[in-house]
C-alpha cells in the first residue's frame, strides 16, 4: 500500500503545482497587457492542464495500485482457504482408510481407495484455485483498464499541448 500512498501524493503534488502555474498566469495578465502576455498565460493554463491530467493519471493508478494489492491479499486468503480444506480432507481419508488398511486382505483395496479418493480431493481443490485465479485476474485486468480513465492515458496531442482551460 506503499506504493499508493505515493502515487497519491504525487497527484496531490502535482495539483499544488498546476494551481501554482495558474495563479501565476491569473496575476501576470492581471497585472499586464499584450498579445505576449496573453501567448504566455495561454502557455501557462496549457501547462497546468497537462500537470493536471498527469496528477490524474496519478490519482488513477494510486487507486488501480490499492485495489490490486486488496485483490491479491484477498485471493492469498482464498487460495490459504482451499489448501487448508483440502489437507483437512486428506487427513480425514487418511484416517478413514488407516482401518481398512489394518487387515491384510483390505489393504490393497484401501489403499486403491484412498489414493482414488485423494485425487479427487485434490482435483476439487486445484480447480476452485483455478477459479479463484481466474477471477482475481479478471479484477486485476479491470484496474489496469481503469488507469488513464480508459482514454489516451491523459497523453496530449502530436503538438504537446493539452486543451486549453476554461479561465
Amino acid at each position: 500500500m506503499e506504493t499508493a500512498e505515493a502515487l497519491n501524493q504525487k497527484s496531490i503534488d502535482l495539483l499544488t503545482n498546476a494551481a501554482t502555474i495558474r495563479r501565476a498566469a491569473d496575476e501576470l495578465g492581471a497585472s499586464n497587457l499584450g498579445q505576449m502576455i496573453e501567448a504566455m498565460c495561454e502557455r501557462s493554463y496549457r501547462t497546468a492542464q497537462t500537470i493536471i491530467n498527469q496528477s490524474d493519471m496519478y490519482a488513477d493508478s494510486s487507486k488501480a495500485v490499492k485495489e490490486t494489492g486488496e485483490l491479491i491479499w484477498h485471493a492469498c486468503g482464498r487460495l490459504d482457504e482451499i489448501d487448508r480444506k483440502a489437507h483437512d480432507e486428506i487427513d480425514r481419508l487418511k484416517r478413514q482408510f488407516a482401518a481398512a488398511a489394518s487387515s491384510p486382505l483390505g489393504a490393497g483395496a484401501a489403499a486403491a481407495a484412498l489414493y482414488s479418493a485423494i485425487d479427487a480431493v485434490v482435483s476439487e481443490a486445484e480447480a476452485e484455485a483455478l477459479a479463484a485465479a481466474t477471477d482475481t485476474t479478471a479484477a486485476i485486468t479491470e484496474q489496469a483498464a481503469s488507469i488513464g480513465g480508459g482514454n489516451s492515458g491523459g497523453l496530449t496531442g502530436s503538438s504537446g499541448d493539452a486543451a486549453p482551460m476554461d479561465t
